[in-house]
């Protein structure tokens, strides 16, 4: 059940269904075309010949997920490469609105979810493996169901959500045992960001157990065979070498696969984390992917290890650009009369450091007038109080920094004892005494309506 101490957690923009579900559709389409070409791929005929004659719980390279569904495909239509592909091509498109799902679930929009599906949906390791029927193509759709419900479980503090978790970390691992390195990073990841408060949710360990539950059949037989996936990871460093001739060009090969738009946004997404308070519950997931990285950079794993890792880093990349866009949450500043700002009283501080300086914090929304604060939509303008002026003299306060799209305001709202709605003209000021609240910079365009959420700023100074 959700945690009652979390509170009630926010509302979800919609689904941006009919353009994401369009991405999705032109991917699966071309990738069942692609299918048809003829093609011979070593990694996707291996399944093939395991799934045919040697079908096991276990196999020396791979679990035995990938190699009994290319046997059911060959059930089913025999020698049909098409039919083989099904199973990935659907992965494929899973992993497309799988990380629009995870936009959403971090707040983004209708555009930041289209964003999110286009970058997955046009990746170059994408476009090259989607329909090969591989352990690394069924990868980055299961890895974002495991992501989601991370995610998910962040905002509504719901339990449940993390057995769910163990069972699908399971199911990945009768794919590939590279979760297990997942597992282990995000629990390291956890200890050292948080939120540590889910290290001490017996949900969490219940579903670690029935992860290794789902998963033993293929660990019993790596067992009893003396272990030769660790017998793998030095054959693949050794092949690395030899093609390669070190780590490096695998790390840089393992990034240029991932798409021009998909690593931009990646990127992006790990700077929001360090960046972006509103992203910083969500850092665990950026300590994971370093930590994993430098794990498979000095193991010189395959060039495609880190691929199921992206899809939540774009999700985080194209919200974190929408909080750019948007701007800042709602801000207030203590008023005090006879000096320009000072900190404001509480216990919730804006971490930025430029902003700390100028006194702001973080209101709660939902009033509209909070004397002796000003609170102001988080959307349409940022407003300070200063004594005898505009704080004109601040060049670019970094509370009301929006973009490099801002454009000064053609509107000064000076006020005092009374409140205005976004848009009303002028109050004319008087020099012996008013507080001036004046709007710095603001995106062109957002005063010409007012904001769907708080629309009135209100200041009282008596």
């Amino acid at each position: 059940m959700p945690d009652p101490s979390a509170g009630h957690p926010t509302a979800l923009p919609r689904f941006a269904g009919r353009p994401v579900w369009v991405v999705a559709g032109v991917v699966g389409v071309v990738h069942l075309g692609l299918a048809a070409v003829p093609r011979r791929w070593f990694d996707e005929d291996l399944m093939l010949a395991i799934g045919r004659h040697h079908l096991d719980t276990g196999a020396v390279d791979q679990p035995p997920l990938t190699p009994l569904l290319a046997r059911l495909a060959d059930a089913v239509a025999p020698g049909s490469q098409v039919v083989l592909a099904v199973p990935a091509v659907v992965a494929t498109v899973a992993a497309v609105l799988l990380t629009a799902l995870m936009a959403r679930e971090l707040g983004g929009d209708r555009r930041a979810q289209t964003l999110g599906a286009l970058a997955q949906g046009t990746g170059i390791a994408a476009a090259q493996f989607g329909h090969w029927l591989t352990p690394y193509t069924l990868e980055p759709a299961l890895w974002s169901v495991l992501f989601w419900l991370l995610l998910r479980w962040v905002r509504i503090r719901d339990d449940r959500l993390l057995v769910v978790l163990g069972l699908v970390a399971g199911v990945t691992a009768q794919t590939r045992f590279q979760i297990g390195a997942l597992g282990i990073v995000l629990l390291v990841a956890l200890a050292v960001t948080g939120p540590r408060e889910l290290l001490r949710r017996p949900a969490l360990w219940l579903g670690a157990v029935l992860a290794l539950l789902v998963a033993s059949p293929a660990l019993a037989w790596q067992m009893a065979n003396g272990w030769p996936q660790l017998a793998m990871a030095g054959a693949v460093a050794d092949e690395n070498a030899a093609i390669y001739g070190g780590p490096v060009l695998v790390v840089l090969h393992g990034l240029a696969v991932v798409g021009p738009m998909a690593l931009g946004l990646a990127v992006c997404g790990l700077a929001g984390l360090v960046r972006d308070p509103r992203l910083h519950p969500y850092r665990v997931v950026g300590v994971a992917f370093v930590l994993l990285f430098a794990a498979v950079a000095v193991s010189s794993g395959r060039h495609y290890y880190m691929l199921p890792m992206y899809p939540v880093l774009v999700a985080l990349g194209v919200v974190a650009l929408q909080h750019r866009r948007v701007g800042r949450p709602a801000v207030g500043v203590e008023d005090h009369p006879g000096d320009s700002v000072r900190p404001a009283a509480g216990r919730h501080r804006h971490p930025d450091r430029r902003t700390r300086q100028l006194g702001v914090r973080v209101q709660p929304r939902g009033r509209a007038e909070q004397p002796p604060r000003v609170q102001v939509d988080h959307r349409g303008q940022i407003q300070l109080p200063g004594r005898g002026g505009d704080l004109g003299h601040v060049p670019d306060p970094s509370a009301v920094r929006l973009g490099r799209s801002e454009t000064p305001t053609k509107q000064v709202r000076e006020l005092r004892r009374r409140a205005v709605l976004a848009g009303q003209p002028v109050v004319p000021l008087d020099p012996a005494g008013d507080q001036a609240l004046a709007a710095h910079r603001v995106r062109h365009g957002l005063l010409r309506h007012p904001p769907s959420g708080l629309t009135q700023v209100g200041v009282q100074t008596g």
